[in-house]
């Protein structure tokens, strides 16, 4: 695999420069997939873990309204950013998981100022991507030092 630590790109947007670090994480999350190991990675969402409460995912819209969809979408699916929905986010066969996911938003976003938000709002913003990918949702929380932790496989259900 290759090694993109440290790359820098930049693109031009409304003349003004937005620079994206492609670390060899955030280009596991990108990369995408044959048509046939998108099509071999079926999960039922009854199978997926329940990992965030509804209220988190409502708030995590709005989070992600005000901080997250002018790159990625309003519905997720990309712009200038990656999408965080669908078959080129997760499969069983990349072997990402949620704490990856997680460590990349944490870390690296919003571009342009990472690691600005509060780890609620990060908490929140990853349950509605959880939520918008078909994971169900539960009485438990999620909470920023569960995400950054959890081994659980991202798996979209939707495509």
């Amino acid at each position: 695999m290759m090694t993109l630590i440290g790359n820098v790109r930049s693109r031009r947007q409304a003349g003004r420069q937005i620079v994206f670090r492609a670390g060899a994480t955030f280009m596991l999350l990108c990369a995408p997939f044959a048509a046939a190991a998108a099509a071999s990675d079926t999960t039922s969402s009854s199978a997926l873990p329940t990992l965030f409460t509804s209220s988190e995912a409502d708030q995590g819209r709005i989070v992600f309204e005000q901080h997250c969809a002018a790159c990625h979408g309003e519905d997720l699916r990309g712009k200038i950013g990656p999408a965080l929905v669908g078959p080129s986010l997760g499969s069983a066969r990349d072997h990402t998981t949620i704490s990856i996911m997680f460590n990349v938003i944490a870390f690296e976003m919003p571009a342009g100022a990472p690691a600005s938000l509060t780890k609620e709002n990060y908490a929140v913003v990853m349950a509605y991507i959880l939520q918008r990918n078909g994971y169900p949702a539960d009485a438990h929380p999620l909470s920023y030092t569960s995400a950054e932790t959890l081994n659980t496989p991202l798996i979209s259900q939707v495509r």
